[in-house]
């Protein structure tokens, strides 16, 4: 039976997503000859997207607690 993955769990969607894009804008640049690689761009990315998320999650969180007053 198919069950699928992100179906209930939108946050590992958003962190997969968002690791996947950081780690392949960077690997492209790999390729590009005017472009370098350099892994602690894809450090700075990947913290810019966990930085992302837990504003989305706090931002969330405060959304509930006023709709709930």
């Amino acid at each position: 039976m198919y069950k699928p993955v992100f179906k209930h769990n939108l946050i590992a969607k958003f962190i997969t997503v968002m690791a996947l894009a950081a780690i392949g804008f960077e690997g492209l640049q790999w390729f590009l000859p005017y472009r370098s690689f350099n892994p602690i761009d894809m450090g700075y990315n990947l913290l810019g997207g966990f930085l992302a998320v837990g504003v989305i999650l706090v931002s969330r969180r405060f959304s509930h607690m006023k709709s709930a007053d």
